[in-house]
């Protein structure tokens, strides 16, 4: 209802109205951003995208693999389906954005709301993120 509102307002949808377009053909953005940070490997930039995009998809994998099985509504599944959907579909100026994943955070805590519901031992997946975020926090403290 309120994108109708948005609309009558101001004549145009915001999720494709930026600048840049957010949106884009799917995995056209991811594999545009995945070209760009393997271009240069080995520089740190690129190795913390490449090992938050490698611990996103772990999440999103075994959110997958159990979204079937999960306790969590229904309604919360449907919405980690629907935002999984939106993040390939994200344009190369976001998958290419140092920006730690931000436009993905959807994905992630509802990849997590799924995990949650089931009966797997999640404690290595929260290991491996408890390590991304001190990397990740380390090197950004690095730079203030």
């Amino acid at each position: 209802m309120w994108q109708v509102a948005v609309l009558s307002a101001t004549g145009t949808l915001p999720l494709g109205a930026s600048g840049q377009a957010n949106l884009g053909q799917p995995f056209v953005g991811l594999g545009g951003g995945l070209r760009h940070f393997l271009s240069h490997p080995f520089h740190v930039a690129s190795l913390l995208w490449i090992g938050e995009l490698t611990v996103l998809v772990a999440i999103v994998i075994a959110a997958g693999v159990s979204v079937r099985a999960s306790s969590a509504p229904l309604h919360e599944r449907l919405a980690w389906v629907a935002f999984v959907l939106l993040g390939i579909c994200l344009s190369p100026s976001i998958w290419r954005g140092d920006v730690g994943f931000r436009s993905l955070d959807d994905i992630y805590l509802f990849s997590w709301i799924v995990l949650l519901g089931t009966r797997q031992r999640l404690w290595p997946l929260a290991a491996i993120v408890g390590g991304t975020w001190v990397v990740v926090a380390i090197e950004l403290i690095r730079f203030v």
